[in-house]
């Protein structure tokens, strides 16, 4: 006598209920999903703006010369972004500058110089606002320029140095 061989498998049913939790699931977590991503991409703009205020200074005191920062206007600081003493370019970001993700950056003024000394060239404070330019929900980080030239790394508060581009 044979026995008929067992079928293994899932059935119509189980399928339709798993796929249907996993669609519940993911209509959930993406929304928290993009979030995420959006709060990145301006937590890497901002560290890659502060990054390069950072450079410039360094350059100044290794150099022994006034090293400048300048972007388009003081509202474009994610556009093309320049740092350059003497007439010589020393790093670009180019057209695209932080632009990449939707994120705006917005500064106190189109540009800062930093002195052999490290301090800001103009005196005062300064400051630089990173957003996302398609969502209100997602902080802003803020880079703050103090006149001594000290770079505070970015915050998700406003510093106290000075006003920032709003």
């Amino acid at each position: 006598m044979h026995r008929p061989i067992a079928l293994s498998g899932f059935t119509l049913i189980e399928l339709l209920v798993t796929l249907s939790l996993l669609a519940i699931c993911a209509t959930i977590a993406v929304p928290g999903f993009t979030q995420f991503i959006r709060n990145n991409q301006v937590q890497s703009a901002s560290d890659e703006l502060y990054g390069l205020l950072l450079y410039a200074r360094s350059e100044a005191a290794i150099r022994g010369v006034t090293v400048s920062i300048d972007a388009p206007a003081a509202n474009r600081w994610n556009d093309d972004l320049v740092v350059r003493t003497l007439g010589e370019v020393l790093r670009r970001l180019g057209a695209a500058g932080l632009s990449a993700g939707n994120v705006t950056a917005k500064g106190s003024a189109a540009g800062f110089a930093f002195q052999s000394s490290g301090a800001l060239a103009a005196g005062g404070n300064g400051c630089l606002t990173v957003c996302h330019a398609d969502a209100t929900d997602i902080r802003c980080r803020y880079i703050g320029i103090r006149a001594s030239g000290q770079v505070l790394p970015p915050n998700a508060e406003r510093p106290e140095t000075g006003e920032c581009g709003a």
